[in-house]
């Protein structure tokens, strides 16, 4: 039965041939991994059952008892959304914070390390200004030698 709106209520069909029935077959909600993959998708697909649901519970509504099993089921379902929605949110800042997290520690790895670089860079000057000093003074004294050496001729 296609409603005023264009939707497909396939549910509805009382008297489906085979080709329909095998047409009705092949609907398939979305996957698991559809679902992983597009939160928005779950939106969609818990708003469409609850609206499948409701249709259905207002079609069969001369049953008083399994009309409200329908309600039961689509405020479940819709419950079940928003908590998903909810944990969805919760996931994303908890990632943004182990994110934040990791940057921070790589940070201060890099510095640990930048930091141990600086030390032996400051000893490795402190070495070569100490042979500085000590070439200086044989220098030094090569000069004085010389100029001794110069005065003797």
């Amino acid at each position: 039965e296609v409603h005023k709106d264009g939707v497909w209520r396939w549910w509805r069909e009382g008297k489906a041939n085979n080709k329909m029935l095998k047409k009705i077959q092949e609907l398939q909600p979305p996957s698991e991994e559809q679902l992983r993959q597009d939160p928005n998708l779950n939106i969609k697909v818990a708003t469409e059952l609850c609206f499948m649901l409701s249709d259905i519970a207002t079609f069969l509504a001369c049953n008083k008892a399994l009309s409200l099993g329908f309600i039961f089921i689509q405020n479940g379902i819709q419950n079940l959304n928003r908590a998903f929605q909810e944990r969805t949110k919760e996931c994303l800042e908890l990632k943004a914070k182990l994110e934040a997290r990791q940057s921070i520690t790589l940070k201060k790895r890099n510095q640990d390390i930048l930091n141990v670089e600086a030390e032996d860079l400051r000893k490795k000057n402190s070495e070569l200004q100490i042979q500085l000093a000590d070439t200086n003074k044989k220098y030094t004294a090569l000069l004085v030698e010389m100029e001794r050496l110069q005065q003797v001729r």
